[in-house]
Order: structure tokens, then sequence, then C-alpha cells
């Protein structure tokens, strides 16, 4: 005997939402406000987002611009740099260069009055006797006037440290053994053989002969 199908109980009906009461027109007016406001905001954000793009547009632009120029011209660059560095290379070289000149140039007046000199000592040695032997010699405190003396009344005087010497009369043949100038280089006095003695009072301009009391040889003299 067939069995009936069960029968599904029928679902509860939903309760329906009440109908919201139609806006009134201050709420319709606050609502666009509202949308106003929400569109003004997003109006300007989306201009500042524009020109910060823009912004970062130009910046990128200028990068790549100074970024193409460099390269474009950093091979001019360098090549200006190695060409300073070679002038200034070039100026070094050629100051060393002379100054090499000058040193070699140098050497070569060296060599030369080293050779000069050499030849003059060569020509004057072994000395030779020129004249009378001179035995005894004085300067006079500023170093250039001196006075020379030896045999057969020699005596000798200088005004140049010696570069060149005139003869002075001394009045005797005797021989002179030394002589003695004061510190003022005026007053002097020149001994030697048999007792001899002579004193100048002007640089030896002329001598006079002075009493020794002696006729012994006068090796030398001494003044206080």
């Amino acid at each position: 005997m067939p069995v009936p199908p069960e029968t599904a109980d029928p679902a509860p009906e939903q309760p329906r939402k009440p109908r919201r009461p139609p806006r009134t027109a201050d709420e319709k007016a606050a609502l666009q406000t509202a949308m106003d406001d929400v569109c003004g905001q997003l109006r300007r954000r989306a201009l500042v987002l524009k020109r910060c793009a823009i912004f970062a547009f130009v910046v990128t632009v200028v990068l790549l611009g100074a970024g193409g120029w460099f390269i474009w011209n950093a091979d001019d660059y360098a090549l200006a740099q190695s060409k300073e560095q070679s002038a200034a290379l070039a100026t070094q070289r050629a100051a060393a260069d002379e100054q090499d000149k000058r040193v070699k140039e140098l050497e070569k007046q060296f060599l030369a009055a080293k050779s000069a000199l050499a030849d003059q000592i060569a020509l004057g040695w072994p000395p030779r006797r020129v004249g009378q032997s001179l035995y005894g010699s004085t300067m006079a405190p500023d170093g250039r006037r001196g006075w020379a003396v030896g045999e057969g009344g020699t005596i000798l005087r200088t005004e140049n440290a010696g570069a060149s010497w005139q003869t002075q009369t001394a009045g005797t043949t005797e021989d002179f053994r030394s002589v003695q100038m004061a510190s003022d280089g005026l007053r002097g006095w020149a001994v030697g053989s048999g007792g001899t003695i002579l004193r100048t009072g002007n640089a030896g301009a002329s001598w006079q002969t002075q009493t020794a009391g002696t006729t012994n040889n006068l090796w030398s003299i001494q003044m206080a």
C-alpha cells in the first residue's frame, strides 16, 4: 500500500521591514551638503596628487636630462682635464730641464775655475825666490794695511790686504828681522842686524833711526 509523501511544514513568513518614510527637505539638503563636501575633498586630493605627479615628472625629466648631459659631455670633460694635466706636466718638465741646464752650466764654470786654479798652482810651485828675503811681517787691526821687512833694509807696505805691495825707504841696508805696529796703524818699529832700530809715526811713509845701545842682532820686537 503506497505511503503518502510527507508533507513539509511551510516556511514561516519573514516579517516585512517597515518602509522608511520619505526624506524631508532638510534631510535632502543635509545629504546634498555632505555629498558636496566629500566631492570637494576628493577633488582637492586629486588636485594634490596631480601636482605631485607633475612635480615628480619634472624632477625625473631634469634628472634624466642632467644625466644625459653628463654622459654626453663626460668625454669632453675628461679630455679637457687631461689636456690641463698634460700642460702642467709640460711646464714642470720645462722648469726641470732649465734647472738641469743651469746646474750643468755651473758645473762647467766650476770645472773651468778648478782647472785654472790647478794651472796657477802648478805654475807657482815650487815657490821661487824673487828679490830679497823677508823675515818678519805684521798687519793693522783693520786687516787691510800690513808691513813686511827682510834682508838688505827691505820694507814693504800693503793697503789692500796683500793684493799689492809698495817699497818703503828704510835709509839702511841692514837686514830687518821683525816689525811691529801700534794699534793705531801709524806708529811702528822695525829691528834687525847690528842693533838696528827704525821708527815710523806715519804708517811707514818715513822711518827714523833710533839708538839701541847695542850692536847685537835684534831678532824680534814686541810692544805693550
